[in-house]
């Protein structure tokens, strides 16, 4: 099949849904499909073999999807224009279309909210109810979308998933005291209130990986005024050898954010063998089962974290991460969960729902 991934960021920005369309991409290659990857962001025309054509605009959407003439769209990316007009788009060329949201990350001033109101009652609307089949990662992200107007009986659930590495070694403990953060320094990740808990735990280490969401310089600050400067580190971005050594050696990764959807970083970290500590908000209440394979803790009681914390130094860790790296490989692989995309395009290709166009062009960046 020819398929076309649509999203707005693409590698070399890195995160979560670049990591999920690229390892996607990866899959369905694998499979022997025709993938084609339509994004905005700058960069080569080629990523790990997979052609990518790097839009001005969502305007040269229409145009770009003739050219690739697919059989499938599956766009990616909540409130993002760039998505919604793939699928508007894939609708006007009579193409099936599968849309994946990823996360309805909710407003955090008025500002915010006005204008995630004023898109959900447009042009997202339109792209929920433009899309042949919704995906949600998680039943939370189901029932966001559908508050926002997406038709309740075009959904199936199909979790984010990993990449492993084949014979992969069996992780080692890691050191109790010493916590890692992975994720953007962006106020919505809450590493302050993470600061805040450290405050309260002589003895423990932090290490922080991830781009500067606008907030490192705030968290920097704050980490002196609290007296943490010899306790946290600000690594930045890191290459993916430096992030796994990063895992390995952390005995506890902690996430704060007080919503998130399916996180691939918690997904990392529980291959690695590492339990997870998460904010019991969004998609993670669906990923961690207390006492099993992590722990989960009120988002907005910072006693409760530190005592988590307290008492994951004396816990069986190795245990936890066990049970956390088998959660990872029975339920968030590729090989699983991209077998289950992958039957949604056949279903269209079998005529049950739509038809791509013809089968003349190939995707460049011209």
């Amino acid at each position: 099949m020819r398929i076309a991934l649509v999203t707005s960021s693409f590698f070399p920005l890195r995160g979560g849904l670049e990591q999920h369309v690229g390892n996607l991409a990866r899959e369905l290659r694998a499979h022997g499909d025709e993938v084609c990857i339509l994004t905005r962001t700058p960069g080569p025309d080629l990523w790990n073999d997979v052609p990518v054509h790097r839009l001005g605009s969502a305007f040269a959407l229409p145009s770009a999807l003739r050219r690739f003439a697919p059989d499938v769209v599956h766009a990616h990316g909540a409130r993002r224009p760039f998505a919604s007009c793939a699928l508007l788009a894939a609708r006007q060329l009579h193409v099936p279309s599968v849309f994946t949201a990823h996360c309805y990350y909710p407003a955090h001033s008025w500002a915010s909210a006005l204008k995630k109101g004023l898109f959900d009652s447009t042009l997202g609307w339109l792209g929920l109810h433009a899309a042949s089949t919704l995906i949600a990662l998680t039943d939370n992200d189901k029932r966001d979308a559908i508050l926002l107007g997406a038709p309740a009986d075009n959904f199936r659930v199909i979790p984010n998933a990993l990449r492993l590495p084949e014979a992969a070694p069996s992780p080692l403990p890691g050191s109790p005291q010493s916590l890692l953060f992975v994720g953007r320094l962006d106020p919505v990740k809450r590493v302050d209130f993470l600061l805040a808990a450290l405050a309260e735990l002589p003895g423990f280490t932090l290490t922080l990986i991830g781009p500067d969401g606008g907030h490192r310089a705030t968290l920097e600050a704050l980490t002196k005024s609290l007296g943490l400067a010899g306790r946290v580190h600000f690594l930045g971005e890191v290459d993916d050898e430096t992030l796994a050594a990063a895992y390995s050696r952390c005995g506890l990764f902690v996430l704060p954010s007080a919503y998130e959807g399916l996180p691939t970083v918690a997904l990392e970290a529980m291959a690695a063998g590492r339990p997870v500590l998460a904010a019991s908000s969004g998609g993670t209440r669906y990923l961690i089962r207390p006492g099993e394979n992590g722990f989960l803790f009120d988002p907005h009681n910072l006693p409760e974290l530190i005592s988590l914390i307290r008492r994951c130094s004396s816990a069986d860790l190795a245990r936890l991460g066990a049970v956390a790296r088998q959660t990872i490989l029975e339920n968030f692989t590729w090989e699983v969960n991209g077998a289950r995309i992958r039957s949604i395009y056949h279903h269209f290709q079998s005529g049950a729902i739509g038809s791509g166009t013809g089968r003349t062009a190939t995707c460049s960046s011209s």
